[in-house]
């Protein structure tokens, strides 16, 4: 799903929104709950795993801690 960069219209807030085809007409400002908003260049692109935990950054490989092997309980 693709996320835009957005401009309120009343109070001027940049803000990003994640939108789908069906909430692309009802984007509003996060701040004011402003509906005038401008929409800018894509931002990124949100992708999910469809796994329920987030997943390790780095790390040993068995707990993901990004200070490396030995720093959890696992080892």
């Amino acid at each position: 799903m693709p996320m835009y960069d957005y401009t309120c219209g009343r109070c001027e807030r940049r803000f990003e929104a994640i939108v789908t085809a069906s909430t692309a007409d009802d984007v509003r400002c996060p701040d004011c709950g402003a509906a005038e908003v401008r929409r800018h260049t894509i931002a990124a692109f949100a992708v999910g795993s469809g796994r329920k935990e987030a997943a390790p950054m780095a790390g040993c490989g068995r707990c993901g801690d990004p200070r490396g092997p030995g720093a959890c309980a696992l080892d």
